[in-house]
C-alpha cells in the first residue's frame, strides 16, 4: 500500500522522538567543532604563553592539535557543556580551566534549593500512563501548593501536550496541549492534532512495555512541555536542575537575589530607569586613570586639536494674516477692507454717486497689480458686486478679459459700442470666481475702465480669502563640519538631552516635543522629535593646516616588489634621515597537510515505531512494527564512537551521501503525485 506507508514516511521525518534523538547527535557534531574554534582562541593565548624558545617547543601544529583536544575535553558534548559551563554559570559548581589547574566561582544565578514542579506516573493495565501526578509551587515559596492528577490516561507524549485514548487503544483520542491560568496553575486544552508536536504513542497498542522502557524519554517530555508553558507564561520557570527517580522527574530553577547575604543588586534599578547606565558609565570614566590617559593619547606628531560649535535648528512660523499673503499696489482708486486675519475686501474704483463726469468716450482707466505670495495659502479670489454708471470692464496681464458689466463691452480701447447714456445707477452682484489666475505666485496686472455719459461712477468688490499655513526650515551651522573628514562630532545637546559626549553617544535621545506656532485664530501644534541640536566638533590640524598627513606607503611597496617565496628586501629612512636597506634570506615553513574530509561513519539502529500520525499510530500502518533509523558520527582518532544499540555500516571514511538524499527527495516527491486524487487523465511526471 504505498500511500499508506508513504504518510508513516511523511510523519516519521516530522515528529518521531528517535528523529529527534538523531538531530541532537547531529547537534551535537557541530557543537564539537563549533566549541573547538571557540576552546582554540580562548586557550591559544595561555599555550602560547607557557611555552619557551627551546628547541624542544612542540610544533605549532602540535599546539594546534592540543589546543583544540582541550576545548573539546571540556566543552566537546552536550554533557561536558552542562558539567564545565551551564552548570557553573548557574551556580551549581565551578569553573576550570582546561588543565585542571585552576577554579574559580562566577555564576550568573543560583540553583535554588526547592523544586518548581514534580512529575510522577506509573504504567497503567493497558501500557498507558495512569496516573499521571502534577505538583506545583506557584509562588516561589517552597512549598507545592498544587497537586492534580490528570483526568484521563495519557496514550500518546508530545513536546506541548498529551494525548489521550481509550484506555491500551488509539481509539476516540483527544489531543490536549498545557496551557497555565493566572495563578500559575497548569491545565490541559483540547487542540487539533497539528498544533502537537513530537507526539509518540506509549501504550500497548503500539508495542508491549513502551511506558516502562521508555521512562526516561516520557519524563524528560512530560516535564519539557509543562515547563515550556511554564516559561511562556513567566519567565522565572526557567530550569536550572533536574532531579530524577523512578517514574519522577522534578525541575528547580533559579534565584538572581540569594547569591549572596544581604543581597546587594543595585544594577536592578536599571530595570526602570535604562538612561541611567550612560550617565554612571561617563562619571566612571571621569574618575578613571586608564580612561583618562587614553583620551589624553596625542592623536600624531604635532597634530592638535580645535573644537568648533555650531547648531541644527528647525524653524516653523505661520502666515497667519492675509496682508502677508495678498500685496495690494497701483495707480487707480482702490480702498482695501481686512475682515480677518484670513480675509480682505479689495474695491477696485470708488463707492459713491456721480463723482465721474464723461462722453462715452475712452472712459476712465485704473491699473492694479495684486501678488499672492504664497498661492498654496489662497483659498478664493471672488468678484463679489459692484456699481456702474455706465459701464465698465476688467481685464487681467493686458487684453484678457475677465469681467463686462454689459455682454457688448469687450474692446479693449475706444467708445464703447452703441449709446452708453441712460443715466443708470445700476448696482449688481456677480459672484465670479477667478482664482486660478492667481494660483501661480506671480504679480498680475489688472485694468478696470469704465465709460460715462454725464456723470456717473464705478467700483468692484473683490473678496480674497487664504488659509492659515506652516511654514517650515531648518537652519544648519554644522554642515562643513559634518562633510569635513577631519572633523568627528564630539559633543551634542538635543533639546536639553546629552545625546553624544567625549565623541561617544550617550544612548539618550529626547522624546518629541510639540510646539504651538501663531496666534489666534491661526495656531498649530507642531509635533518633532527634535527642535535644536547644539554640537561642539572636534577637527584635528596639522600645524597651520587642515588634514592629517598622507601615510607613507613607499617602503611597503619596495618590499612587495622586490621580495620573493626565498628573499626579502627593505628600505627604509631611519630617524637622522639617512636611506637603510636591508636584505636576507626567507624560508616559510611547510605548509600543513589537511585532510580531504572530516571522518565520518554511519550506523543503524532497530527501534520500535510509535509515531502518531493524522490516521492513527505509524505502527498500525506497516507490516512489520521495527523501523530502522540511520546516523552520522564524527570520528574521533579514526574510531567510529557507536552508541547504544547502533551497529556500524559505514566505517570511518569520506562519506558522501548526496545520491542517497537525491533518491529519497526524488521518492517523497513523487510519492506525493501517487497520494493526490484529480481526474482519471493521467498527468506525466
Amino acid at each position: 500500500m504505498p500511500g499508506r506507508s508513504l504518510k508513516r514516511c511523511f510523519a516519521v521525518s516530522g515528529r518521531n522522538r528517535n528523529f529527534n534523538a538523531k538531530l541532537r547527535r547531529l547537534a551535537r557534531i557541530g557543537a564539537s567543532r563549533a566549541l573547538a574554534v571557540l576552546g582554540l582562541i580562548l586557550i591559544a593565548a595561555t599555550i602560547t604563553g607557557r611555552q619557551t624558545a627551546a628547541a624542544s617547543s612542540p610544533s605549532p601544529e602540535q599546539r594546534a592539535a592540543d589546543a583544540v583536544e582541550a576545548a573539546n575535553s571540556s566543552w566537546g558534548s552536550p554533557e561536558a557543556i552542562e558539567e564545565n559551563f551551564s552548570s557553573p554559570l548557574n551556580g551549581a559548581g565551578s569553573f576550570q580551566t582546561f588543565d585542571g589547574a585552576n577554579s574559580f566561582a562566577q555564576p550568573i544565578a543560583c540553583v535554588s534549593s526547592d523544586a518548581f514542579l514534580e512529575v510522577f506516573y506509573a504504567p497503567g493495565s493497558g501500557g498507558d500512563l495512569d496516573p499521571v501526578i502534577v505538583s506545583q509551587d506557584t509562588d516561589f515559596d517552597g512549598v507545592m501548593e498544587t497537586t492534580q492528577t490528570l483526568p484521563a490516561p495519557v496514550s500518546g507524549v508530545c513536546a506541548n501536550g498529551v494525548i489521550s485514548c481509550d484506555a491500551g487503544t488509539w481509539n476516540n483520542c483527544q489531543p490536549q496541549s498545557w496551557t497555565t491560568d493566572a495563578a500559575n496553575r497548569l491545565a490541559l486544552t483540547p487542540v487539533a492534532l497539528e498544533q502537537l508536536g513530537g507526539c509518540y504513542c506509549v501504550n500497548s497498542s503500539c508495542g508491549a512495555g513502551l511506558s516502562i522502557l521508555n521512562e526516561k524519554y516520557i519524563l524528560a517530555d512530560l516535564s519539557g512541555g509543562m515547563a515550556g508553558a511554564l516559561s511562556a507564561a513567566d519567565p522565572r520557570f526557567a530550569v536550572s536542575t533536574v532531579g530524577r527517580a523512578p517514574f519522577q522527574i522534578s525541575l528547580s530553577g533559579q534565584s538572581t537575589t540569594q547569591c549572596q547575604t544581604p543581597p546587594a543588586l543595585p544594577q536592578t534599578a536599571y530595570n526602570s530607569n535604562p538612561a541611567q547606565i550612560a550617565l554612571d558609565a561617563s562619571a566612571m570614566s571621569a574618575t578613571d586613570p586608564v580612561f583618562s590617559k587614553v583620551t589624553s593619547l596625542p592623536a600624531g606628531t604635532s597634530v592638535t586639536t580645535l573644537d568648533h560649535a555650531c547648531s541644527i535648528e528647525k524653524l516653523a512660523s505661520t502666515v497667519d494674516l492675509i496682508t502677508d499673503v495678498v500685496k495690494i499696489s497701483g495707480s487707480g482708486e482702490h480702498s482695501i477692507s481686512v475682515v480677518s486675519p484670513t480675509e480682505l475686501v479689495l474695491t477696485l474704483g470708488r463707492q459713491g454717486n456721480n463723482y465721474l463726469n464723461g462722453n462715452c468716450s475712452a472712459g476712465y482707466i485704473d491699473n492694479y497689480t495684486i501678488h499672492v505670495t504664497n498661492p498654496a495659502a489662497l483659498v478664493s479670489v471672488v468678484i463679489e458686486n459692484g456699481r456702474v454708471d455706465d459701464d465698465a470692464q476688467l481685464h487681467i496681464d493686458g487684453s484678457n478679459l475677465v469681467f463686462a458689466r454689459r455682454s457688448n463691452f469687450t474692446n479693449y480701447s475706444g467708445r464703447r459700442p452703441g449709446g452708453c447714456g441712460g443715466n443708470r445707477n445700476d448696482s449688481f452682484v456677480v459672484n465670479q470666481d477667478i482664482t486660478h489666475h492667481f494660483a501661480d505666485g506671480a504679480p498680475h496686472d489688472l485694468r478696470l475702465r469704465s465709460v460715462v455719459s454725464g456723470r456717473g461712477e464705478r467700483f468692484l468688490n473683490i473678496r480674497f480669502k487664504t488659509q492659515c499655513t506652516v511654514e517650515r526650515s531648518i537652519v544648519d551651522s554644522c554642515a562643513s563640519y559634518a562633510s569635513e573628514r577631519s572633523c568627528q562630532l564630539y559633543a551634542e545637546d538635543v533639546d536639553g538631552v546629552q545625546t553624544y559626549q567625549n565623541g561617544a553617544a550617550t544612548g539618550l535621545t529626547p522624546i518629541p516635543s510639540t510646539r504651538t506656532i501663531g496666534v489666534s485664530p491661526c495656531t498649530f501644534d507642531v509635533t518633532e522629535p527634535w527642535w535644536r541640536r547644539d554640537r561642539i566638533y572636534r577637527c584635528t590640524a596639522l600645524g597651520s593646516g587642515s588634514a592629517l598627513p598622507t601615510p607613507d606607503l613607499e617602503r611597503v611597496r619596495f618590499i612587495y616588489e622586490n621580495s620573493t617565496a626565498s628573499t626579502w628586501q627593505d628600505r627604509y629612512v631611519d630617524a637622522d634621515g639617512n636611506t637603510i636597506s636591508a636584505s636576507g634570506q626567507l624560508t616559510l615553513p611547510e605548509p600543513v597537510s589537511i585532510g580531504d574530509c572530516e571522518l565520518m561513519c554511519k550506523t543503524t539502529r532497530s527501534y520500535q515505531n510509535a509515531h502518531v500520525t493524522e490516521t492513527g499510530t505509524a505502527g498500525d500502518l506497516q507490516e512489520n512494527r521495527i523501523d530502522t533509523e540511520f546516523a552520522f558520527h564524527a570520528c574521533s582518532a579514526g574510531v567510529c564512537p557507536v552508541g547504544p544499540g547502533e551497529t556500524v555500516v559505514q566505517d570511518c571514511g569520506c562519506l558522501n551521501s548526496f545520491p542517497e538524499a537525491m533518491v529519497m527527495m526524488q521518492a517523497t516527491r513523487l510519492g506525493a503525485r501517487d497520494m493526490i486524487c484529480t481526474t482519471d487523465t493521467p498527468v506525466p511526471f
